[in-house]
Formats: C-alpha cells, structure tokens, sequence
C-alpha cells in the first residue's frame, strides 16, 4: 500500500454531520433577514458571508503542524415562500423552498504547495410541500453537497466528497392532528473524487418511520423507526471491498416542553449494523445493542440559553466497517442588547471496529490491529454584534484535540495520529 493511501486514511467522520440530519431547505434551520418580496408569498432571501482566519494545522499533523491565514467567501440564495410567522398562515396548497450556497477558501500564503489547496464547496437543495394545512401532506425534495477538505497530511489533493440525495416524506395527522405520523424514503449517491478514495463510494437508501403522539399541545411521545442499506461500489487495495451495512435503529422517546422554560428530548432504543463483510476477512464486527440520547435546552432568562447534550450511538467510518460513539456537548449563549455571546463545549469518543491491515493501524509495539479508540475535544467561543437584523460582524476561536489510542506505520516509523488545531476568525455576515 502507497504511503499516500495509508495517510489519508487518518479520517474521522465528524459527528455533526453523521450524527445531525441536515436538511438544506429547513427555513426554521437558517437565520436570515426580511428578504425581497417578489409576490404576495414568495420571498428572495440573499446573503453573504467573507471571513478572513488563521489556522494552526492545515493538515492535522501531530508534529511540526503547517498553519496558515485564510480567506473564505460564502454567498447564498433562497427563494421560498413565507413561513407562518411573518404572514404564510393562510391556508394554500403549495410551499417550496430552493437554496444554492458555496464556500470559496483561499490561502493567504506564498507557499505554493500550501496554495494549491484553495478549493470551492456547493451545496443546493430544494424542497416542495404539498397540501401543508391539510390531513396529509406530502415533502418532495432534494439535496446535493460538494464538499472539500485539506488531506491528513501534506500531500497534493484534498478530500473532495459529493453526495446527492432525493427523496420523499409523507405525512398524517388524522382527526385532531394529536398523533402525526411521517413516512420518509431518500435515495443518495455517496462519492469521491480522488482515487485514493474510490473504495468508499457508495449508494444508500434511507427509510424511516415515526409516529408521534401530541399528549400536550407542544410536547409528544414518539417511536422512530429507521433503515438505511448502504453498499460500496469498489474493492481498494488487495481486492479488500468495505462491509456493506443494513443498520437498524428502533428508538422510543418524548420531546418537547416541560416547563415553559425546559425543552427536552429523551430516547433509548435498540440497534444493529447487520454489516455483510466479504469472504476470508478475519474480523467481522457488527453493532448489536442499545443506542440512546439526551438534549435538555434551558432558557431561564429570555436572552440566556443553555443546552446539553448525550447520545450512544455507531456510524459507518472510512476507518473501519464501523465506529461506536459516544458524544457529549455543552453550551452557553447569552444576549446583551446587540451583542451575543457563546461557548460550545464538545467530547467525542469513537471506537472504530473492523479496520484491514491495508488501513497500516499498529499498536504501540509496532503489530497491525483492526480497532482504535479516538478521543477528540473541541471547545469554541464566539462573540457578535448585530449592526442590523440581517448583517451581524463576529469574532471566534476554535480549539480541537484528538488523542487516538494506536499510531499508523510507515514505512519502518510509527507516526502518531494526533493532532492539536487552533482555529481564529473574523467574520461579516450579511443575510437578508
């Protein structure tokens, strides 16, 4: 195996995007300003945002790190139709959303190595609700990613990933709308655009069920029911094809206020990976337990928040078939006039299962090993001031640790695969 492969294979899949749905066209999702009427219901919302910052290990490297000032430049452009609080409450049959954002990054050196990695991420999506004050309605959308990342390591091409989904959602609420019951099914294609990569390629299906239970106008119980084959494409080094998965989750909860100042979403369940691994591999693990969460919101004053957060989960990983999670978050917000303050605290403990020799994992003593343990911390502090509703200038600072609990071999060195990365921007943001 190429030393090239063996280090950019030094990945973890960060929680927040494996563990939080995102969902382009979410207008409750996305802050932004009054917009331009266009009609009597439809409304162009444009932005952007420039940040100039300075980061401290471009290519998560445990020594000798290569830091760098950067420039990004992010627009965006929604057009949707009004949401119910600013006049979208009268009864209507169609509500859309179509969203088209990039994020330029370029960097502010003279190193020309360091240059080469300037790089443009896009993501669009758009969403069409169907009959959105009746019984049932019905969600046709579609979302499409292009993202990029520096390679673990100072090597010539960064981490280029495109992800395109479609799917549907429909919706019940029967007789006095208490229980509501939602049907979703999504198709995505999951993709590289380097050959070191190819081997992760992959398509998906999503389905899910839930059915909720309104027993207080704004708090519910819940069952969640979800289901999501995922089958790589390609073999990789030494014909070693990744696990293809049918993971299961099966979780019952309740969300929603407890007091008019508490909101809370608790869960447990159960769930299993059901990975299929190819002919003659050694180690074939596979999740079989519980998973659960917990997120508690408190908003004693009505400019403080504070939130919590826990979830026992497992993920697909690039490292391995799998890795089990534990997550931990903690934040603080607090507004004074126009100025915001916030604090985000974050712990993730990763235990990757059911890595190959081709992936060059070793213990400390130098022998291949098919698990790691990676322990990571982020801390963030962000503080703002609102010039208008819709332009905000911020200041923040960002600090990740990961301490994993194996080295990788190369050649005959044992490099360590930790890093330290400080994080600092200034940024304008400007959406209308």
């Amino acid at each position: 195996m190429s030393e090239t492969n063996r280090r950019t294979r030094r990945s973890k899949c960060p929680s927040t995007v494996v563990l939080v749905a995102l969902c382009l066209v979410s207008a409750s999702a996305r802050a932004e300003g009054p917009g331009v009427k266009l009609g009597s219901r439809v409304v162009l919302h444009p932005g952007i945002s420039v940040e100039t910052s300075y980061d401290s290990n471009l290519f998560y490297e445990a020594n000798n790190p290569t830091g760098s000032f950067l420039l990004h430049v992010l627009p965006v452009f929604d057009i949707a139709t009004l949401p119910p609080q600013r006049g979208g409450d009268h009864p209507h049959s169609v509500d859309f959303r179509f969203h088209l954002a990039a994020d330029y990054r370029e960097y502010l050196t003279a190193d020309s190595s360091i240059q080469a990695h300037r790089a443009a991420s896009v993501e669009a999506g758009a969403m069409v609700k169907l009959l959105p004050f009746g019984k049932y309605s019905v969600d046709v959308f579609g979302n499409y990613f292009r993202t990029t990342r520096t390679p673990y390591g100072p090597l010539p091409n960064n981490i280029d990933r495109d992800n395109n989904e479609v799917g549907i959602a429909i919706h019940l609420k029967p007789g006095s709308g208490r229980i509501e019951t939602t049907l979703t099914y999504a198709f995505g294609l999951d993709f590289f655009e380097i050959t070191d990569y190819k081997d992760y390629d992959n398509l998906y299906h999503k389905i899910d069920l839930q059915v909720a239970w309104r027993f207080f106008p704004k708090t519910a119980l819940y069952i969640d029911i979800s289901e999501q084959p995922t089958n790589y494409l390609h073999h990789g080094p030494n014909n070693y094809k990744h696990a293809d998965s049918y993971p299961l989750h099966l979780a019952a909860g309740v969300k929603g206020l407890i007091t008019p100042k508490l909101t809370l979403d608790i869960f447990g369940g159960y769930t299993n990976g059901f990975y299929v691994y190819q002919a003659g591999v050694v180690s074939t693990p596979s999740p079989n337990t519980g998973h659960a969460g917990l997120t508690v919101k408190w908003k004693p004053t009505v400019m403080t928040s504070l939130g919590l957060q826990y979830r026992h989960d497992f993920l697909n990983a690039l490292l391995g078939s799998f890795a089990d999670v534990d997550l931990i978050t903690l934040n603080w917000g607090q507004k004074i006039w126009r100025f915001f303050l916030g604090i985000d605290l974050e712990y993730d403990n990763l235990r990757y299962q059911g890595i190959p020799p081709e992936a060059a994992v070793v213990d400390d003593a130098g022998m291949p090993v098919n698990t790691r343990t990676d322990n990571y911390f982020t801390g963030a502090a962000h503080f703002g001031y609102n010039l208008k509703d819709y332009l905000n200038l911020s200041a923040n600072y960002k600090i990740t640790l990961n301490n994993p609990s194996n080295r990788l071999q190369s050649g005959n060195a044992l490099v360590g695969a930790d890093y330290l990365k400080h994080e600092v921007w200034l940024q304008l943001a400007f959406k209308y």
